[in-house]
């Protein structure tokens, strides 16, 4: 589908048909391909200076976003949780960290649509859903390529080229982006790397094969990956008289000369970089039943994960740290039913059903500096003194828990969850001016879930 129709305006699917986007009566903001390029839009997280009501949280890293629309949204990092405003990559849903994109490249447009979508789109969601749409092979050849480079040693460049592999039977069209960048974020500790650099690409190949004029078949096959020097958490603002004091959070030495940090600095020891990888197929079948009804079957396979180191104190020694790491796997089919003529009468009707397997853990290392019995090392043993001093002299936590210092806290689960659904939209065109609307929705969801906590 062309973004721009006949007189330069905006086609969107928002309703899952293609429809002018001053036609559409939902809350929907719509960007083209062009509009996102003008505007320097090059991840997710960028799209909040453009869309009203938008706003992104960047929970575990820059371009791996946690949406809020008008408000509603969530605040857990955890991969099995699912936030209520919903990413799609050509109507496949990404439900979790590991699985959204690091990067936005060669889009016909994004759509983003606000409130409740379940009755339009396979997944249930209740505060909205934003639908980033890829650009489709043609049988046109064509082919582009452009770079540039920035402050901070930064480099980038994006491409794409298309052709036709078996005329007016089988087209494909390959897209690149890269980027790179040193860290803005100094760390003034020798022998540690600054922060908040970049260091991602991703590779997308679509094949678009007509069976013939009433069959079409897109077959989408993409990569990505996040590699940089993670975020950073500045610590500067933390008094001198807190947990560690002068000495690990007003310095740039890493010595206790309590000379201030700058405001692009940080005396940081923990400085893995922060990985993330998805891999992802999809399979979009698009049959013409009837010149009034088409059927649409897409099929997706995805696969991601997530590595998130995370200096939690900003210090030079190890007073907070965290590590969370995620892996999982999902498939979808998404098969659904719709007219197609402009007649007083339109619905859409389809079935949704997704299997997804999760892995999620979490290490916080608390105080992992201090020897509490004085061996010179620090290891297990300590930990095991400080919680019978912390037991002895009731200093921890209060309501029961009881967090020691030198120990390592540990959290584990593996989850699989399955969901189906079925859903229907349809509208009534009473008079041209008014025009009735209803949908209904059947919703089933289940996980089974293994804890384990050392």
């Amino acid at each position: 589908t062309d973004v721009a129709g006949a007189d330069g305006d905006i086609v969107v699917t928002a309703q899952r048909r293609n429809e002018r986007l001053q036609d559409v009566p939902v809350s929907i903001t719509a960007l083209s391909g062009d509009q996102l390029a003008d505007k320097r839009i090059a991840s997710p997280t960028d799209l909040v200076s453009s869309v009203p009501n938008l706003q992104a949280a960047s929970t575990v890293g820059e371009g791996i976003p946690v949406f809020s629309l008008r408000g509603i949204s969530m605040s857990d990092y955890s991969i099995n949780q699912q936030g209520p405003v919903a990413t799609y990559i050509d109507d496949v849903y990404k439900g979790t960290f590991p699985l959204l994109p690091v990067a936005l490249y060669d889009l016909e447009r994004v759509e983003v649509l606000r409130g409740p979508q379940g009755t339009l789109y396979g997944k249930n969601t209740t505060g909205g859903a934003i639908n980033f749409i890829t650009r489709k092979p043609g049988f046109e050849t064509e082919g582009a390529i452009k770079a540039g480079i920035g402050n901070y040693g930064r480099r980038e460049a994006e491409g794409v080229l298309q052709g036709a592999l078996i005329p007016d039977r089988l087209a494909a069209r390959f897209a690149f982006t890269y980027t790179k960048a040193d860290g803005f974020v100094r760390n003034v500790l020798p022998g540690h790397p600054d922060l908040e650099g970049v260091d991602q690409w991703g590779a997308r190949l679509s094949l678009l094969f007509k069976v013939s004029d009433a069959v079409s078949a897109t077959l989408r096959l993409s990569k990505s990956e996040q590699n940089p020097q993670n975020y950073a958490i500045l610590a500067g603002s933390i008094a001198p008289t807190g947990i560690g004091g002068t000495g690990y959070f007003r310095t740039n030495t890493g010595a206790a000369d309590g000379v201030p940090l700058a405001d692009d600095q940080i005396a940081q020891n923990y400085t893995p970089k922060r990985r993330q990888r998805n891999d992802a197929a999809s399979l979009t079948i698009d049959w013409s039943l009837t010149p009034a009804l088409a059927l649409t079957s897409i099929t997706s396979w995805d696969q991601g994960s997530l590595f998130n180191p995370e200096g939690t104190d900003g210090a030079p020694i190890d007073i907070v740290k965290l590590e969370g790491i995620g892996k999982t796997r999902q498939v979808t089919q998404d098969l659904r039913i719709r007219s197609t003529t402009d007649g007083r009468f339109d619905f859409i009707a389809g079935a949704y059903y997704q299997h997804e397997i999760m892995f999620d853990s979490v290490e916080n290392r608390i105080f992992n500096f201090l020897d509490f019995d004085g061996d010179g090392l620090v290891n297990v043993q300590d930990c095991a003194v400080s919680s019978f001093f912390a037991g002895a002299f009731g200093f921890g936590y209060p309501a029961g828990v009881t967090i020691n210092p030198s120990c390592r806290y540990y959290n584990s689960f593996d989850q699989v969850r399955n969901s189906w659904a079925i859903y229907s939209d349809g509208s009534f065109k009473a008079s041209s001016t008014i025009k009735f609307r209803a949908g209904i929705r059947y919703n089933h969801d289940n996980g089974a879930q293994k804890n384990a906590l050392d």
